[in-house]
């Protein structure tokens, strides 16, 4: 906790240093109620969270960002009403802007990640769905 990081260091010993990622799903967004473009990827990191990462690609269209429009990790493959979204998920944070690359970190401990199979943007105050990026593990 000095605020510095050598050169000769990792995390695992020093935690001022970038904690490493490994690859364990990515997919490719579907539209549903917006046209969206762009693929998404989920990673577990070596600090014991995961993050969720949007293709510099990614775009939604006809879409403000604002408030009400939030990305879920959902348990569901396949989510194109509410209601699949409500069967399991976690909110990961607010839509941070509606194209380009983005990086959203999953602090909460998920104990079973291969439970979750979609990467989901929802806007709260539509009540709608308005795309999903299946996720495909990468690893058994």
């Amino acid at each position: 906790n000095d605020g510095c990081c050598h050169s000769s260091c990792v995390y695992s010993l020093d935690n001022d240093c970038p904690a490493n990622s490994t690859l364990l799903a990515s997919g490719s967004f579907t539209s549903v109620q917006r046209t969206t473009l762009g693929s998404v990827e989920l990673y577990s990191v070596e600090d014991g969270t995961h993050k969720v990462i949007f293709s510099p690609s990614f775009s939604l269209a006809n879409a403000e960002v604002n408030q009400n429009l939030k990305v879920y990790l959902a348990s569901k493959p396949i989510v194109t009403t509410f209601e699949d979204l409500n069967a399991g998920n976690i909110e990961i944070g607010q839509l941070k802007t509606t194209g380009g690359a983005q990086e959203y970190k999953i602090t909460s401990f998920i104990s079973n990640i291969k439970s979750y199979n979609s990467i989901v943007i929802y806007h709260q105050s539509y009540n709608g769905i308005f795309a999903y990026g299946t996720l495909n593990y990468v690893y058994t």
